[in-house]
């Protein structure tokens, strides 16, 4: 049976190592902008870490501390849904989003616009540039979407869908398929009559 995390893990993996040489402009406390500040945008699964309050010991696996823009540049590789269809019980399908965030330094909405689709540029050349995925388990499905904004149905924050300068949001969805689980459906239709 494919494993659906680890192709979320595999993803996450490629998009860091496509990023590792990559920085985007990396926000100071409280969200000002320090021009000499870059990182290359952290990868995640499911979420962002939890943030912590200044000072606090950092959260394991996190470089995030105080309040503001810490979380930026990030992408977050997060399962979307999935199933079984009835059409075709042998094969599942796996929907992921990568949900990407910026920081623009001018706060400008044409340089935001610029920085994200540069990212989310990287982001569908990576999923493109691979039609086979954990360990040859997932074959990927065109077509990929990509948007500005985040789509409400993969929402981080509640404002979601809004561009906020200087930070700015896009969202990239692909679709997976693999083998399904096989199910014994005589031994559950037996079960089923003998319960009745």
């Amino acid at each position: 049976m494919a494993s659906t995390y680890l192709l979320l893990s595999d993803i996450r993996n490629r998009l860091v190592e496509h990023f590792k040489d990559t920085p985007f402009r990396e926000p100071v406390r409280g969200g000002q902008a320090n021009p000499e500040q870059y990182h290359v945008p952290r990868v995640y699964i499911g979420e962002l870490p939890p943030k912590r309050k200044s000072g606090a010991a950092p959260v394991a696996g996190s470089d995030r501390g105080g309040e503001g823009g810490e979380d930026f540049p990030y992408i977050l590789v997060r399962s979307i849904d999935g199933d079984i269809p009835t059409e075709n019980p042998r094969t599942q399908r796996f929907n992921v989003g990568m949900l990407c965030g910026i920081f623009s330094a001018d706060g400008s909405a044409e340089s935001g616009t610029h920085d994200i689709l540069n990212m989310i540029d990287m982001v569908v050349f990576v999923l493109g540039s691979h039609l086979y995925w954990a360990d040859d388990s997932w074959k990927m499905v065109m077509p990929i979407n990509w948007n500005c904004g985040i789509d409400k149905r993969a929402t981080v924050y509640e404002n979601a869908g809004q561009q906020t300068p200087p930070f700015f949001g896009g969202a990239v969805f692909a679709s997976f398929e693999a083998n399904a689980p096989v199910f014994e459906h005589s031994k559950i239709r037996r079960q089923i009559a003998d319960a009745m």
